[in-house]
């Protein structure tokens, strides 16, 4: 009988006088429906825990393969080395990089750097200026490595540019900026 049945024949024994039995009847009716509620609500609450599990081994199976994330950190900076109003191949691009929080050690030798501006993609060799942390080329979480980078490209004011670090084992990450409209010896980068 259903629960529908039920209600209506209570109704029936409420109109015909016999409300005691329609009082026993309306509690086990209102007990059927608790214990409905109980079971729609355990099954509920299982399915958000097992979606809660099923997100999280996604999400550690996702920082598993990704494993060695650099995160830039700090704006970059521009050095006009020899003065000429120019940034080119004997001036310096810095970078400062560090491991994100909860990722592995990056190993800096197997990155691969790439300059790229509107003309193109060039592979560069960029060269540890400084580091704090222990000096190997493995930058190590708590550390911090700032990337010295020889632009291929000579860069005048106003040109924009983007420097691309790329893990053998994780995702790129692009610092990118735009020379101001006046080139001095030393410029901070947005």
């Amino acid at each position: 009988m259903t629960i529908a049945g039920c209600a209506a024949g209570l109704a029936a024994k409420i109109h015909a006088g016999q409300a005691g039995v329609a009082g026993i009847g309306t509690v086990f009716l209102l007990m059927a429906l608790v214990a409905a509620g109980a079971t729609f609500g355990y099954a509920a609450t299982r399915q958000d825990a097992l979606a809660a599990l099923r997100f999280s081994a996604a999400a550690d199976d996702a920082l598993d393969r990704t494993g060695h994330v650099l995160v830039v950190s700090g704006p970059m900076h521009a050095q006009d080395v020899n003065g000429d109003g120019l940034i080119d191949s004997s001036d310096a691009l810095t970078v400062d990089v560090i491991v994100a929080p909860g990722s592995t050690d990056v190993d800096l030798a197997a990155t691969a750097v790439f300059f790229v501006t509107g003309e193109g993609r060039y592979p560069v060799a960029p060269t540890i200026d400084r580091v704090h942390g222990d000096g190997d080329s493995q930058l190590e979480p708590g550390e911090l490595v700032e990337l010295r980078v020889a632009p291929p490209a000579a860069l005048a004011a106003g040109e924009s540019f983007t420097v691309e670090l790329t893990p053998a084992d994780g995702p790129p990450i692009a610092a990118s900026g735009t020379l101001p409209p006046v080139i001095d010896p030393l410029m901070t980068l947005y």
